[in-house]
């Protein structure tokens, strides 16, 4: 009778302790960046931005994509960012796009510090084809266990950290070449 209480006790502890560590499977990515309005705009209109996964000959290391909404939600922060900052002016007769080439995306397995190293070429192109703007921007992200226990979570929040710290770098980048685009 002890033996198979014992059993119980184990069996849902097993459960509980599966539980936990997977209710973080399905972690939405939170790339957004706040920064603040830029002293004066480019003299460029925006008309879009394009985020796309280098291809085998363009790469420059691994790149871990687990989630298919992760070009999706990088290009949505990256075009608020731009908004928040008014990087751009909206009256301007010229127009411009931006191509976010991610080139390398390292994600370890495991680790109580994640640390996610992410490669993007930034690529900003008149509409006569002529390239304005062309840039590599290296960044990371850490996460330690100390700011999410759960594994999965705390590669996402590194992964999170990675991209954003990625479009500050472009975004900052972009203000200190004005006069020079």
């Amino acid at each position: 009778m002890v033996v198979g209480f014992t059993m119980g006790i184990r069996y849902i502890l097993l459960i509980a302790f599966a539980a936990i560590l997977f209710s973080g499977c399905s972690v939405k990515n939170n790339f957004d960046v706040h920064l603040p309005k830029t002293t004066y705009p480019l003299d460029y209109k925006l008309a879009n931005v394009n985020v796309q996964i280098a291809n085998n000959q363009q790469k420059t290391g691994d790149i871990d994509v687990f989630d298919a909404s992760f070009t999706e939600n990088f290009q949505s922060s990256l075009l608020k960012a731009l908004a928040e900052t008014s990087m751009f002016d909206v009256n301007s007769n010229n127009i411009v796009s931006i191509k976010a080439m991610v080139l390398k995306k390292d994600t370890p397995m495991a680790g109580f510090t994640i640390t996610i190293v992410v490669e993007v070429m930034y690529e900003i192109k008149n509409t006569h084809g002529n390239v304005l703007y062309h840039n590599i921007i290296h960044s990371k992200g850490v996460a330690t266990v100390g700011d999410e226990f759960v594994g999965v979570k705390r590669g996402a929040l590194a992964n999170d950290r990675a991209i954003q710290n990625n479009i500050k770098l472009f975004i900052q980048d972009l203000e200190n070449k004005k006069g020079k685009l």
